[in-house]
């Protein structure tokens, strides 16, 4: 009996430390844990999460990020989208005008490829990606100095639109490429410094579309030029302390780098392709009639398409036959 019992205890204990450990742990209220606790939990994790990011990042990769995607992408972006119609205005365009000025404002973003392109297989002096972020940011620099200077006509405004965003299409590019490397060297991150983008990308525009309309309002455009910039030149001052990360190449593997080019040789042409027909139909939009714009557009698109089809193959469009409808449509 007493074997029995001992047996039948044990059995006992077996099966209630099973169910124990089934059970999931009950979290406490929020009158257990305090108001306090409850208040301060946004705070604590987002001291936790900086502090994940600057281990993982380090500081000056992620002011560098700061100065890209606050100052650049965020609110310079969103200053030159907004000033444009007010800007426009008062120099007395038409709405149709105004679109195709519009359009050419953009089309840098549509060059983003070639851009690409031409800083993987050309370290200008020893540098994939500092050397053309210094340039663009020159070039945009420059073309805020003049549109806040200068009264322009409406053409010329355009094309230093055009300018401004070639600075803001490069850094948004660059910075791209080299935080996506980082995270596949270093997987166990997930998406937090994606989130850094995105927070202070969005951040940035908040704060230039609150900015933006007041002044408008009150006529006083040139004013936001000015604004723009020493944000459109603060950064170059991270690129230039060497924050992006970006080594600078031996001797031996600068200048054009024709081995990676013929590797590589259909989709730089796709890339070369896009690049070219965006540019030329910003000037055919600037300079020809609206019959001669609508054909190029139609030839553009088309051979773009017909590009892309010769690089990616058919079976792309096997794959996804949404694209291959909208191939046809284009």
């Amino acid at each position: 009996r007493s074997v029995v019992k001992i047996v039948e205890m044990k059995r006992d204990d077996d099966v209630l430390q099973d169910s124990t450990e089934e059970m999931p742990p009950r979290r406490p209220s929020i009158d257990q844990a305090g108001w306090k606790s409850f208040l301060a939990h946004p705070f604590r994790s987002a001291a936790d999460y900086m502090k994940r990011l600057e281990a993982n990042f380090g500081w000056k990769f992620l002011v560098m990020l700061l100065s890209a995607y606050f100052g650049v992408k965020g609110a310079l972006y969103t200053f030159t989208g907004l000033v444009q119609l007010p800007y426009y205005k008062k120099l007395g365009v038409d709405g149709r005008q105004y679109q195709i000025y519009g359009s050419i404002a953009v089309t840098p973003f549509a060059m983003k490829g070639f851009f690409g392109t031409i800083s993987d297989v050309w370290p200008m002096a020893g540098y994939h990606k500092n050397s053309y972020i210094l340039l663009a940011a020159a070039l945009g620099s420059l073309s805020f100095l003049l549109l806040g200077s200068f009264k322009l006509s409406a053409g010329m405004s355009a094309c230093l639109f055009f300018l401004a965003s070639v600075e803001t299409a490069v850094v948004d590019l660059l910075c791209e490429g080299k935080y996506a490397e980082l995270m596949r060297m270093r997987p166990h991150t997930g998406g937090d410094i994606v989130t850094w983008v995105w927070a202070t990308y969005h951040v940035g525009s908040l704060c230039a579309a609150g900015i933006t309309g007041p002044i408008s309002d009150k006529g006083h455009i040139s004013s936001i030029f000015w604004i723009c910039f020493p944000i459109a030149a603060q950064v170059m001052i991270p690129v230039a302390l060497g924050w992006l990360s970006d080594p600078v190449q031996p001797a031996s593997m600068r200048g054009f780098r024709w081995n990676k080019f013929k590797e590589h040789q259909k989709l730089f042409g796709l890339a070369l392709c896009m690049a070219l027909a965006a540019l030329v139909q910003a000037i055919i939009n600037l300079y020809f009639s609206k019959q001669i714009a609508v054909q190029t557009i139609l030839l553009t698109s088309s051979s773009c398409s017909l590009q892309s089809l010769h690089v990616f193959g058919r079976r792309s469009l096997r794959s996804n036959r949404r694209s291959a409808r909208l191939l046809v449509h284009c």
